[in-house]
């Protein structure tokens, strides 16, 4: 049963993916010119090379000066380049909440393949992992759940033992450490601490967002602030009050 209704997820993502894209004023199309790796190709738009970065996927390197050729990036790279190489209409769709070029002035779109979405095609082959997220993309949460599809099923670079990191959570002297596959997300869980409210969990000066992807080994610290009991507060406005009875009765003999 749980097999059937995973089929029935993919299956509807995929639908969603393939058939509903088209935006005339975000769409270019381009002819297919020179492949790179698993996530890069150079095509030709309106007679001229434009070098584009597939937008919201990495593959593993194959020709990166100081890294070796990793084999599932040779496995990209060679389906990438077979795909766009045989496509009959290749289409780049720009995603509003992108950039349209990156830092190397490359562009990043997503890349139709005949109709398919070919990050997609990638993603579900365990080819490639979401990556370089800074918007909230088109088809980001559609992407993840067939990630996670392909994790479950540990192929491609979800095969390797390296891609599991540790977060590790700080309770004052106490330390649990939890293990998280990468790009997944960490439970969320509030740690007790007789007489004070706990606040959050601090990661580099500030609130950790655990809707945040894991890519790394990170630390988390525990904040807590401390209750205030009924006694305090008595205390406290007897102070005040003492405070402004002193006060009263200095002017008055300022006054004398």
């Amino acid at each position: 049963m749980k097999t059937l209704f995973k089929k029935a997820i993919f299956f509807l993502l995929c639908f969603n993916l393939f058939f509903v894209y088209v935006n005339a004023e975000n769409i270019d199309s381009v002819i297919f010119k020179k492949c790179i790796d698993g996530d890069t190709a150079i095509f030709t738009l309106n007679n001229e090379e434009i070098k584009v970065r597939f937008l919201a996927i990495d593959t593993p390197e194959t020709v990166h000066p100081n890294k070796e050729k990793d084999p599932i990036g040779v496995l990209a790279s060679e389906y990438t380049c077979n795909k766009i190489k045989n496509a009959k209409k290749i289409i780049l769709e720009y995603d509003e909440a992108s950039s349209k070029y990156d830092k190397y002035n490359r562009f990043l779109a997503w890349v139709w393949i005949d109709d398919y979405l070919l990050q997609e095609e990638l993603i579900n082959l365990g080819y490639a992992k979401l990556d370089y997220l800074y918007g909230d993309y088109k088809y980001i949460e559609e992407l993840f759940e067939l990630e996670d599809l392909s994790k479950e099923k540990k192929i491609g670079i979800w095969s390797a033992n390296d891609l599991i990191y540790k977060v590790e959570f700080y309770i004052d002297e106490k330390i649990i450490t939890k293990e998280v596959y990468e790009n997944d997300k960490i439970n969320y869980f509030e740690p007790y601490k007789k007489g004070y409210q706990f606040i959050g969990w601090n990661y580099n000066n500030k609130l950790f967002d655990f809707d945040t992807r894991i890519k790394s080994d990170i630390k988390l610290k525990a904040i807590f602030e401390k209750n205030i009991t009924n006694s305090e507060i008595v205390i406290f406005i007897l102070l005040i009050l003492a405070y402004l009875i002193n006060k009263k009765g200095i002017k008055k003999k300022l006054k004398k």
